[in-house]
């Protein structure tokens, strides 16, 4: 499954070199931001944070338990 999924991110322009990376005790997203290109365009890093959460866990800050 995981390796179905390399494949499949390696047709897309923007990503460079999806690979995995060992045995992991857990499944692990590593996302290096192009900040200065985000910043051109106006958005900021929690604006990538949460579209990062939301692509891979289906959760927004809105509809996240409060921590309090």
């Amino acid at each position: 499954m995981a390796r179905t999924a390399i494949e499949q991110m390696r047709t897309l322009k923007e990503l460079r070199e999806p690979r995995i990376n060992g045995d992991m005790a857990r499944p692990e997203l590593v996302v290096h931001p192009r900040l200065d290109e985000a910043a051109q365009l106006g958005i900021t890093v929690e604006a990538i944070s949460e579209t990062v959460r939301l692509a891979t866990l289906g959760i927004s800050r809105r509809t996240m338990p409060s921590s309090r």
